[in-house]
């Protein structure tokens, strides 16, 4: 009997699993300090015109947001409705608030990235300094051009219209959308179409695979009209733990998005049997509710592709944010033991309302002459303009076999960055990883791109072929096995190492550092478990591999390992 889980239980079970082993829990360590970019908002330089100098900037960043009917709380479309908030508009470019872009730029550079460089926020200072002079209409910019040709094959709708609660600034409602995945299928581009366009603030939209249907189905029948409250993900706002991190990223919207179209030869791949579910940010607090019928449109095909796009999430379940602590930081490596490598083809970091800097840096592997990459650097993070960001095709981007993923999170628990609710800031409390809005989480999904050589192994399906090619031990070659499933991988280790726990307590306790990094590398990413530990602990391995493979071997393990599905008899 092959058992199937959400990703994020096997890797709650996995580091329970390395509890057990260490008798001791993951620990988050010190990290570097992340700076915060300060334009000084100086005024020097020639008087800027609005034609001239400050429209093109507008266009360019602001008025995807700020038009007649946007999201934006006013329209900057024509000089008149510029100039008359012109001491809003520098106050907010000067500090960095808008246009909203996250990471630090001198991290790297992004695929259709936003932002204004700090020349360029002076611009409004200038202007605002010669008194906002309105210039010579010739000078302005030719109109900005219209949003690319996406062809949809398929549009998934809400089931009826959703009328935003007005007793919450900020509404975050999920929907179960009407398209059903009847066979396997192909994502090869989609866009958002949002309904209530001043209302709609961000869109993520997500595949929930048949295995983590029943809580989103729970949720969406317990919440009374149409989809139900969430926040973190599209799990209800229970705090407890769900399938987060094994979904399936299947598009988003953010204000001047475009739509999402892969390269040709390249697709996500959808499992049969999924569902849709899209996460709807609304914000009420420059327009009254009106009715929203948000549409998400894809190009579907049954083709299958060179190149499967995909994402693994590199998380930190071990969160431990003390009451009143103003600066928790928390730090982790996440290592690849694939034979083959990995082009990774972006990030999407993620935290709630306590997260103050979230990073990630590629590290190269072990004895390595290559220099750490940045990843992602956000030094002010804002969970309201949270977004997923894409490397650029020109960059080579490799997790190379042996290297890692790099996170750090770093949290503000004092009193004075307490969430607000019903207009009361809350005490301070501890807080750890959780779904609700008041717990927290440390994750960033990292999106890569793999030859397609057919769907992804599931359960263990693959070990009958690992076993007949290998000629060690069952243990060994279980654990050095590349094909099994993440449910599958998990299993291997509870049916053998913690089956194994008590009786080999003297061999394992040396490894204890290179299982806390391999067991979640390896339920995360994958790989072979057995080149991790042999790699990270060439000395003190072998013979807590060999112990473990003795009581395995005794028939100690069999209940364990038969019910994941692995035999050895």
């Amino acid at each position: 009997m092959t058992r199937t889980k959400g990703t994020d239980e096997m890797m709650q079970r996995c580091a329970s699993l390395a509890v057990g082993l260490a008798m001791l829990g993951l620990v988050g360590c010190d990290g570097d300090e992340g700076g915060v970019l300060r334009p000084d908002g100086g005024t020097a330089g020639p008087p800027a015109t609005y034609y001239a100098d400050v429209l093109p900037l507008l266009q360019r960043e602001c008025v995807s947001c700020h038009v007649e009917g946007g999201i934006g709380p006013f329209p900057l479309d024509t000089y008149e409705r510029v100039r008359d908030e012109a001491e809003n508009v520098t106050a907010a470019v000067e500090a960095g608030l808008m246009p909203p872009w996250l990471p630090d730029d001198a991290c790297r550079e992004y695929a259709h990235g936003r932002g204004l460089s700090d020349d360029e926020r002076r611009v409004f200072a200038r202007w605002l300094a010669a008194g906002t002079p309105e210039g010579d209409p010739a000078d302005a910019p030719p109109p900005p051009e219209g949003r690319p040709t996406f062809e949809p094959t398929d549009v998934a709708r809400m089931a009826e219209p959703y009328l935003p609660d007005a007793t919450r600034p900020d509404d975050y409602r999920c929907f179960v959308l009407d398209h059903d995945f009847a066979a396997d299928t192909f994502l090869t581009g989609s866009e958002v179409v949002p309904g209530a366009g001043a209302l709609v603030h961000h869109v993520l939209v997500y595949g929930v695979r048949p295995d983590q249907l029943a809580s989103v189905e729970a949720a969406d029948a317990a919440d009374e009209g149409p989809g139900y409250t969430c926040f973190g993900g599209p799990f209800a706002e229970s705090g407890e733990e769900s399938g987060s991190l094994g979904l399936i990223s299947l598009g988003g919207w953010v204000p001047g998005q475009v739509p999402r179209v892969y390269p040709e030869g390249r697709a996500v791949y959808v499992p049969a049997g999924s569902k849709i579910v899209m996460q709807v940010h609304y914000n009420l607090l420059s327009s009254e509710p009106i009715e929203d019928e948000t549409e998400f449109r894809m190009t579907l095909t049954d083709a299958e592709p060179e190149l499967r796009v995909s994402s693994f999430p590199a998380a930190i379940l071990e969160l431990s944010i003390p009451a009143g602590e103003p600066e928790a930081r928390h730090r982790a490596v996440f290592r690849s033991y694939r034979s083959a490598p990995l082009r990774l083809t972006g990030v999407t970091p993620h935290m709630h309302l306590l997260g103050t800097e979230i990073g990630m840096r590629l590290l190269p592997p072990a004895g390595s002459e290559a220099e750490p990459q940045c990843l992602v650097d956000i030094p002010r993070w804002d969970f309201n303009w949270q977004e997923g960001y894409g490397f650029r095709a020109e960059d080579e981007i490799v997790l190379e076999p042996g290297g890692g993923v790099e996170l750090t999170c770093v949290y503000d628990n004092s009193e004075t960055n307490q969430p607000v609710v019903n207009g009361e800031r809350l005490t301070p409390r501890d807080v750890t990883w959780g779904e609700g809005t008041l717990d927290e989480m440390c994750l960033t999904y990292v999106g890569f791109e793999e030859t397609w050589d057919g769907p992804p192994p599931q359960g263990c399906e693959a070990l009958e072929g690992c076993m007949a090619a290998c000629d060690a031990s069952d243990t060994q070659c279980l654990l050095d096995c590349e094909g099994l499933g993440a449910d599958c991988r998990v299993c291997a280790l509870e049916g053998t190492l913690g089956c194994a726990r008590d009786s080999c307590l003297a061999q394992l306790a040396p490894t204890v550092p290179c299982l806390d990094t391999c067991i979640l590398s390896y339920a995360i990413i994958g790989g072979s478990f057995e080149r991790c530990m042999a790699t990270e602990c060439p000395d003190s391995w072998p013979a807590a591999r060999d112990c473990a493979a003795e009581v395995v071997g005794a028939g100690t393990c069999d209940t364990q390992l038969e019910a994941c599905g692995i035999s050895f008899r």
